[in-house]
């Protein structure tokens, strides 16, 4: 755990570091690489990002597994009934997949938010966001991408966004209704 909090710090440090780590094994530091994208500011990091996107593709990307109340058989209405959380999984899994499970799309939310900072806009990253906004699967991630969308799209994003229509989730519907808003202000679609 210590290297990978060492390698996390060293993607802030220096661009060789930030480069090394954006490919490394770790989701946790990949997600501090994209956080690093982001805040750099620098659009030069832009395939850079799109190879954390890449790496993260291979990945499965869960929902939440099912929790159980280890205190409450029943009725969870009061919450010192409640005491601790436990993950309840289907079957037994290997290492890899429940690491994605705990990622579950951190690291493209991570993405989306540094491409949204960078402000120069990727064909890839584009079709990536319009990919996961079609499956609906990971709220975060969904709406990291309507935040990127809204930084770097035009008339052509707002009309797939427009045919791709609504969403199932809460905060990701809200942030398409900012995105369409700001976007046809931006492309004067009044």
């Amino acid at each position: 755990m210590k290297e990978t909090l060492l390698a996390e710090e060293s993607c802030f440090e220096s661009e060789e570091s930030l480069r090394k780590n954006a490919a490394h094994p770790d989701w946790r530091v990949r997600y501090a690489a994209a956080v690093a994208i982001g805040e750099s500011g620098n659009a030069e990091f832009l395939p850079l990002l799109e190879q954390i996107v890449k790496t993260e593709k291979t990945r499965p990307l869960y929902s939440q597994p099912s929790c159980h109340f280890e205190n409450a058989p029943d009725d969870t209405a009061m919450a010192e009934m409640v005491g601790p959380i436990r993950a309840r999984f289907d079957k037994e899994y290997d290492d890899f997949t429940l690491q994605a499970w705990q990622c579950r799309g951190r690291v493209l939310q991570a993405a989306y938010f540094a491409y949204a900072k960078l402000g120069k806009e990727s064909k890839f990253l584009n079709e990536e966001m319009f990919r996961i906004l079609k499956e609906d699967v990971d709220d975060a991630a969904m709406s990291a991408g309507y935040v990127a969308f809204a930084a770097c799209g035009g008339k052509e994003v707002y009309d797939r966004l427009v045919e791709i229509g609504g969403c199932t989730h809460y905060c990701a519907g809200v942030e398409r209704e900012k995105t369409l808003r700001i976007l046809r202000e931006k492309c004067k679609l009044h």
